[in-house]
C-alpha cells in the first residue's frame, strides 16, 4: 500500500516524468495500463526529440548495424501524456514544482526521475565509449589496428557503477572484424576490476564467456582496475601494467545530483523498492540515476514497473504495488551471433533467475515488459538478425 507520506491522487492528477529513455517509456506504457481511466494526467519532460536504443550503439562502432529511434511525440501520443522539451535543472518538493533549464515551472502531483545517469572519462588518455556519438572514435581504433598503424588493443571497464557487458562486446567483435579481415599480428586484451568478466551472471555465464574471450583471442586481466594510458602504457592498480598502442574504455557513470533532491556521493538518487526517493514525498526515480549499483536497460523498466505499481496504486488502482525485484536480462553480440544470459540479482550475485516471462528481443536488447512488444511495432530492422535466432549461454529456467 502507499505509505502513509503518499496523498490519493484523484482525477486528472499530474504526473511529471523527467527523461526520455527506458525507464520512462516503459513508465508511460505501464501507467496507461495499470492506472484507472482518466486518473492521471502525465507529462513527459525530455530534451531530445526521439527514444534511442543506446544498447545497440555498440554495433555502430564495430560497423554492424545502428541504434534504431523512435520519435518521443509517438510515445506521448500512445500514451496521453503532454510532450514538454527541456531538461530538468531543480526540484522544489515542498511546493512540488520542476524547474526546467530554460526556467519553467512545471507543477506535479506526482514526479518520476528517470535522467539516467551522467558519463564521465574513467580512464585519462583512453578512447572513451559512451554511446552513439563515440563510435566514430572507436572506429578509428579498429582502423588502425587493421591498417598496421596499432597491434596491441585494451578494452576497458572502469570500476564504479556500470554495465560491463559492452566491454565485453567490444573485444570480442573487435577480435571477431580483426580475424575476419585476415589481420594478423594484432593482440586485443579485456581488462576488468570484477573477478571474472561479466561475473554479476554467475557462474554457467561467467564461465560460457570466458571460453569465448580465449576462443576469440582475447586475453582477460581481471581484479585490475585502470588508471590512465599514455598511448604505450595502460597503468594498472594492482599491477604489472599492460603494454598497449590503443585503448578503449567504457565511460564511468555518475548520478544526476538534482538540486533540491537527496543524493548519495556520486549524485545518485536513493529509493526504496517502490522507487520512492528517500527523504522527498511524492518523488520517485527509475532506472540509472538511482543508487541501485547496476545499470541496464532491462534493471531501469523493472524499476519503472514498480514506480507505476505505486502511483497506480494511489489513484485507485486495485491490489497492491509489487516491489522492484531485480533480474537481469543480459544478450551478448559476438559477431554472427547472440547470446542470452539471465541472472537473479536481488539476492546475491549468480542467484538462480525465476522463468522468465520477458524475451530478450533482436537486436533491440531491450527486455520490457511494455516497451518491449511496443518497440518492436514501430522499429523496422536495419541490420540483419544473427542466424536464426540467439544462441543461449545460460537461461536460469
Amino acid at each position: 500500500m502507499p505509505a502513509p507520506a503518499d496523498r490519493q491522487l484523484t482525477a486528472g492528477s499530474r504526473v511529471l516524468v523527467a527523461g526520455g529513455g527506458v525507464a520512462a517509456a516503459e513508465l508511460l506504457l505501464a501507467l496507461r495500463e495499470l492506472a484507472p481511466a482518466s486518473a492521471l494526467a502525465p507529462t513527459l519532460l525530455a530534451p531530445d526529440r526521439e527514444f534511442r536504443l543506446r544498447a545497440l550503439t555498440v554495433l555502430d562502432a564495430v560497423g554492424l548495424g545502428h541504434a534504431p529511434s523512435v520519435p518521443l511525440d509517438e510515445l506521448a501520443a500512445e500514451t496521453g501524456a503532454d510532450l514538454h522539451r527541456g531538461e530538468l535543472a531543480a526540484v522544489d518538493p515542498g511546493r512540488r514544482v520542476a524547474t526546467t533549464a530554460a526556467g519553467a515551472e512545471l507543477p506535479y502531483d506526482a514526479l518520476v526521475v528517470a535522467l539516467g545517469a551522467r558519463a564521465v572519462d574513467a580512464v585519462p588518455g583512453a578512447t572513451v565509449f559512451r554511446g552513439e556519438h563515440d563510435a566514430e572514435a572507436v572506429t578509428a581504433v579498429l582502423a588502425d589496428l587493421e591498417s598496421g598503424g596499432a597491434h596491441r588493443l585494451a578494452v576497458i571497464e572502469p570500476g564504479g557503477p556500470v554495465w560491463p557487458l559492452p566491454a565485453v562486446e567490444i573485444a570480442l567483435l573487435a577480435a571477431a572484424r580483426l580475424r575476419a579481415r585476415d589481420v594478423e599480428g594484432t593482440e586485443v586484451a579485456l581488462v576488468t576490476p570484477a573477478a571474472a568478466a561479466l561475473e554479476v551472471f554467475g557462474p554457467a555465464p561467467r564461465a560460457a564467456v570466458a571460453e569465448m574471450l580465449a576462443a576469440a583471442g582475447v586475453a582477460t586481466r581481471t581484479g585490475a582496475r585502470a588508471v590512465s594510458f599514455d598511448g604505450e602504457t595502460l597503468r594498472l592498480r594492482p599491477g604489472p601494467d599492460l603494454r598497449c598502442d590503443r585503448a578503449i574504455a567504457l565511460a564511468g557513470l555518475r548520478g544526476p545530483a538534482v538540486p533540491g533532491l537527496p543524493g548519495d556521493g556520486q549524485g545518485f538518487l536513493p529509493v526504496d523498492l517502490h522507487g520512492r526517493v528517500r527523504g522527498a514525498t511524492d518523488v520517485y526515480a527509475a532506472g540509472d540515476c538511482t543508487a541501485f549499483p547496476l545499470k541496464h536497460g532491462g534493471l531501469a523498466a523493472q524499476q519503472a514497473d514498480a514506480v507505476a505499481e505505486a502511483i497506480a496504486a494511489r489513484a485507485g488502482a486495485p491490489g497492491s504495488p509489487t516491489p522492484f525485484r531485480p533480474v537481469l536480462h543480459g544478450m551478448l553480440f559476438t559477431g554472427p551471433t547472440a547470446h542470452a544470459m539471465v541472472a537473479e540479482v536481488s539476492g546475491g550475485r549468480g542467484d538462480p533467475a525465476p522463468p522468465a516471462t520477458v524475451g530478450l528481443w533482436y537486436p533491440g536488447k531491450v527486455s520490457a515488459g511494455r516497451l518491449t512488444p511496443w518497440l518492436a511495432k514501430r522499429i523496422e530492422l536495419r541490420s540483419p538478425p544473427p542466424p536464426h535466432g540467439a544462441t543461449p549461454v545460460d537461461v536460469a529456467l
